[in-house]
């Protein structure tokens, strides 16, 4: 009895079912739709995630700071239909696909790299032709491939000559002369090796800024036993690369844009830094006063031509530090020259913290336009603008003073520091505030 009754039920549930009409998809209810997108969104094997997941890893390892990572990986999944949201920090980015309660969240171990121009104007170009249309999922999947496959446009012959330049050229715009300059010359050739030598070995990349505080100090101070040099200045110049400046810069505008975790790791991460690089070159300092003592002399001026030819220089050398595309060489240049203009001129009336956010909101200025005018990324503007005017010296000199016990000087120059760093920040924040970038990067 209860075999034909359940025989008799399924007999009449698929003549009712027979007899309806075939739904069309086109007028599906528009939160069935919204379902049917979510659950391509979160479905492991969707095209358009993977590819939010690559785009949001190059990024970061790129150097993209977290505001605009976060906000650019918005823009490209607004424009695949995904909905989506994005956490990063300098060692994390979290991706979150899906609605509430239907989610799915990757957690992708990163560690912090070094700002790529070059691949960030890549990964901007990719960004930009998938938001338009004009490349599928599939293609653009490709195209990242093959911009994290290309090589280094610099030999490291070249990264070697660039950092030992830019060293050179350091010395001179802070203060030295021709000794400080050629101790500087050689110490940064010595930290350029030690960075070349880095990136084939993990273990050696943790030992990088320690160890090249202590050879920059040590080649510096055993030079000034043989000629009369200004040794901080010939230490702080063959260590200007090294020193996070640009890192403690990012972080504060970081943190004034609301990204707390972001900018609060970032700082602290900068701040550690300057520590390796101060006992470093503490110890070289004492290893070379054990042998000889230095001969200290007050660094000759070189002239204002001198100090333009050096600017130029420098930027040039940015170039191929930074690992820019070689055919913006002219903007990378123009960028350090307007930097340096505006914090020298401005600094003959006021106060250098008002001359560095100044010079801040001209960079700004003129990265933004340039990014809507050429559509590249701001940053290839902002960052050689910039590094020319973080105070990364300052901090320098903050921490060795508070090491060699000297208290008040350290904290005085700590202060500089944040008061440098914020000025910084408050100049890119209204420049971007003035004329917005074509889009987040």
């Amino acid at each position: 009895m209860h075999a034909r009754a359940t025989r008799f039920l399924d007999k009449t549930s698929a003549m009712l079912v027979a007899e309806l009409p075939p739904v069309n998809p086109a007028i599906l209810p528009e939160n069935q739709v919204d379902r049917a997108n979510d659950r391509r969104a979160t479905d492991p094997n969707s095209d358009a995630v993977n590819l939010l997941i690559g785009l949001g890893t190059a990024l970061h390892q790129n150097g993209a700071p977290a505001h605009r990572l976060e906000s650019a990986m918005l823009d490209v999944a607004a424009a695949l239909g995904v909905r989506a949201s994005f956490f990063s920090t300098p060692t994390v980015l979290l991706t979150t696909f899906g609605p509430s309660g239907n989610q799915r969240t990757e957690v992708i171990r990163v560690q912090p790299g070094d700002v790529h121009l070059g691949r960030l104007a890549a990964l901007d170009a990719l960004s930009s032709k998938v938001a338009d249309g004009e490349l599928t999922v599939t293609e653009a999947e490709a195209a990242l491939v093959a911009i994290a496959e290309e090589a280094d446009p610099y030999s490291r012959v070249g990264h070697v000559a660039a950092t030992a330049l830019a060293s050179s050229s350091a010395a001179v715009l802070l203060g030295g002369g021709v000794s400080e300059a050629m101790a500087s010359l050689a110490a940064g050739a010595m930290v350029g090796l030690l960075g070349v030598a880095r990136s084939s070995s993990p273990s050696r990349a943790r030992l990088l800024l320690g160890a090249s505080g202590f050879l920059a100090a040590f080649i510096c101070g055993f030079a000034a036993t043989i000629w009369p040099l200004s040794v901080p200045i010939a230490t702080v110049a063959g260590l200007i690369l090294l020193v996070p400046g640009l890192t403690l810069t990012v972080a504060m505008t970081e943190l004034a844009s609301r990204h707390l975790a972001s900018g609060v790791a970032r700082l602290l991460d900068g701040l550690a830094g300057l520590m390796q690089i101060a006992f470093g070159s503490l110890l070289g300092a004492r290893l070379v006063a054990a042998i000889a003592p230095p001969l200290t002399a007050t660094p000759e001026v070189l002239g204002s031509t001198i100090e333009w030819l050096c600017v130029l220089a420098a930027g040039i050398c940015l170039t191929v530090l930074f690992r820019a595309i070689p055919r913006h060489v002219g903007l990378i240049t123009l960028a350090s020259l307007l930097g340096w203009a505006v914090v020298q001129s401005m600094g003959l009336v006021f106060e250098a913290e008002i001359a560095v956010f100044s010079a801040a909101l001209a960079v700004g200025i003129a990265g933004n336009a340039t990014a809507r005018w050429l559509r590249i990324p701001a940053s290839v503007v902002l960052v050689p603008g910039v590094i020319l005017l973080v105070p990364g010296a300052v901090g320098f000199r903050s921490v060795t003073h508070l090491m060699a016990n000297d208290v008040v000087s350290g904290v005085a120059s700590a202060f500089m520091v944040a008061l440098l760093a914020c000025a910084l920040a408050a100049g890119l924040l209204v420049a971007h505030a003035v004329i917005a970038p074509r889009r987040s990067l």
